[in-house]
């Protein structure tokens, strides 16, 4: 066979490698939202794997062997397939599998150009330039962190832009809306659930548009308003996240809400927050925004620091036992709860489906800005007997050979965390389990909350099945210091494999919290 037609056979293969090496890292960028620094901490932690060692070998003798180019068609074949299996293993165990948003489409057609250069220049140059044009063509192909950070750098500018626009547009859409209420509601956990709630009890007296699933921040609040916002739309509930200062502010500066709640203020997402101040003060940043308009900001007075930090600010309490507005006479079972709501003078019997402590307090908040916006005892008392529970929110399911599924996947805070064991405990006479890797961004305060989990879940539980080798270390350590039944203990590597676990012990008598349902990138 003719090298140069061999030659040009191999360049091909190796430009369409990185369709399937970069699966797998593109699908760490948009799960860390973008952001290179929390990209590259991943690729650090977790980017060599078997399939790695593979690829550096391949590739080394491929460069080093480059003058024999049946063999080199050999190992670049074998690279292929390496890369090939690699991106269908990841696609079918991955908890939250790429996207292929238009962003992602976007860095798709970057790299497209990339290889198309790199393969023109590996194929259309003199013989020594050849030879190193072949060799950076082969490193782009294998090494996908390189070519990522590559494809990254050149469709940033292009995505400012487009937000840009989006942003522009939504704040438009907004001030075109000349009726339209905006209540915002932000917290480090409960937000929401909150959000949900306060969307069904207005409902029953407006028209409300409300940011779907878990969409908080600016980009998923602009998608919302530009996607969904129409004139009939009464009030907008809009859920707003932060994993850094100045967060909330920008979503206050496109929506400009009327109203606020602060569900809580605590310990989360302190790798980029630092400290329990700067989350108070960006929280509080939704404050700042709706007394600029005059608007009553709802803050739940049970969160320890809110009460310790809002004594001089213009705020509507809101709690179990103190605030303004309460809740009075709880009593709770494993089929809910019942409560007096208490109104200002009005005072309510009401009972939910939804379970827990934190819920009653959740449900109080929005029921005191529905309140205030006229919705009535009768049309309250009606809707919270109503209330469903929020996706992945001790959600309560069927699963495995008839046993009971509190599902908490989507809880990621340590007093949230707590509650939710408080929950299963309610399960009087069922055998108890949890399956949980714990919780992340909490900065150098990350092993002793999960250690304070960790002894939490041996007084509750019956099994105990944690989720990662090295996520696992702080529950262990914490159950090693108890006399808590060591071969009732698990370790898995991955949800799937917890999950199996599970099923030799479940039965109709059996309940499993699943507790923070971690996505790929920080499961190791």
């Amino acid at each position: 066979m003719n090298t140069e037609k061999i030659y040009l056979a191999i360049c091909i293969i190796a430009a369409i490698i990185p369709f399937f090496s970069s699966y797998r890292q593109l699908q760490m960028l948009q799960q860390n939202s973008y952001f290179p620094s929390r990209y590259f901490k991943w690729v650090y932690d977790s980017y060599f794997t078997q399939f790695t060692g593979l690829t550096i070998v391949f590739c080394a003798l491929s460069i080093i062997i480059r003058f024999n180019y049946v063999i080199d068609l050999i190992i670049v074949c074998l690279l292929f397939a390496v890369q090939i299996a690699d991106a269908i293993l990841t696609h079918k165990k991955s908890i939250k599998k790429l996207v292929f948003t238009a962003r992602i489409k976007r860095i798709y057609v970057a790299q497209t150009l990339i290889m198309l250069v790199a393969f023109l220049l590996a194929t259309n140059t003199g013989n020594i330039a050849k030879g190193v044009f072949f060799s950076i063509l082969l490193l782009l192909s294998v090494f996908s962190p390189l070519l990522t950070l590559i494809d990254w750098g050149i469709t940033w500018p292009i995505e400012k832009i487009f937000n840009l626009y989006y942003k522009y547009d939504a704040e438009e859409k907004i001030d075109a809306c000349k009726n339209l209420t905006v209540i915002g509601v932000t917290g480090s956990y409960g937000k929401t659930s909150t959000k949900f709630i306060l969307a069904r009890l207005l409902s029953e007296k407006y028209n409300v548009l409300t940011t779907p699933l878990s969409y908080n921040t600016t980009l998923g609040v602009v998608k919302t308003v530009r996607e969904n916002l129409r004139p009939h739309h009464d009030i907008f509930v809009c859920e707003m996240g932060a994993k850094t200062n100045g967060d909330i502010k920008e979503i206050c500066d496109i929506v400009k809400p009327d109203m606020g709640l602060i569900t809580s203020v605590g310990a989360q997402h302190l790798e980029t927050f630092k400290n329990i101040s700067n989350v108070f003060k960006t929280k509080f940043e939704l404050y700042d925004a709706v007394k600029k308009k005059n608007g009553d900001v709802y803050v739940n007075i049970e969160s320890k620091t809110i009460a310790a930090n809002c004594e001089n600010k213009d705020c509507k309490t809101y709690g179990l036992v103190g605030g303004q507005f309460y809740a009075d006479n709880i009593t709770y079972s494993k089929s809910g709860s019942t409560f007096t709501l208490v109104l200002e003078t009005e005072r309510i019997e009401v009972s939910t489906k939804l379970l827990g402590r934190h819920n009653v307090i959740n449900i109080v908040g929005a029921a005191a800005i529905a309140y205030k916006m006229g919705v009535t005892p009768e049309q309250l008392k009606f809707a919270i007997s109503r209330l469903e529970s929020t996706e992945h929110r001790l959600e309560i399911k069927s699963t495995i050979n008839g046993s009971t599924m509190i599902d908490d996947a989507y809880n990621a805070n340590p007093e949230g965390c707590i509650e939710a064991l408080n929950v299963l405990s309610h399960f009087e006479g069922m055998q108890k389990a949890i399956i949980t890797p714990g919780l992340v961004e909490l900065g150098d305060k990350e092993y002793d909350f999960n250690y304070k989990l960790g002894l939490a879940a041996t007084s509750v539980c019956d099994i105990i099945i944690l989720v990662g080798q090295k996520r696992s270390a702080p529950f262990t350590d914490a159950i090693s210091t108890t006399d808590f039944n060591s071969e009732k203990v698990f370790v898995a590597s991955s949800f799937a494999e917890a999950m199996n676990i599970y099923s030799q012990f479940a039965n109709s008598k059996t309940v499993v919290l699943v507790e923070n349902d971690l996505p790929d990138n920080y499961l190791n």
